[in-house]
């Protein structure tokens, strides 16, 4: 029996868009709304700098930093946060970012 060849329709979302949340995160961080654009670009991404999701959340860059360390809880090695390196400098490492992943998300508004 021959199979149908062609495209499989499927949604594809190029550019990631949460009105919702955006406007969650705009009035609770009281962001004026000249910088929506700027909130809406920042939530696109799949890591933030450790500045721009101190912007999102409201927590403080220290605390953000602090939730980066591993900790040893019940005998495993944890972080609060996930961070990576993606953009790597000669040192092979670069520009710390938090992932958005369940981690990260739990601390913007709900």
């Amino acid at each position: 029996m021959e199979q149908p060849v062609g495209l499989i329709k499927i949604e594809v979302k190029l550019i990631k868009r949460d009105p919702v949340l955006e406007d969650k995160i705009m009035k609770e961080q009281k962001i004026p709304e000249e910088k929506r654009q700027k909130v809406q670009q920042m939530l696109r991404h799949n890591c933030w700098t450790i500045k721009q999701f101190s912007e999102l959340t409201g927590l403080a860059v220290s605390s953000i930093a602090n939730m980066t360390r591993p900790i040893y809880k019940d005998k495993e090695l944890i972080t609060h946060l996930d961070f990576g390196y993606p953009f790597e400098d000669l040192s092979g490492l670069g520009q710390k970012f938090i992932v958005r992943n369940e981690k990260s998300e739990k601390y913007l508004p709900k």
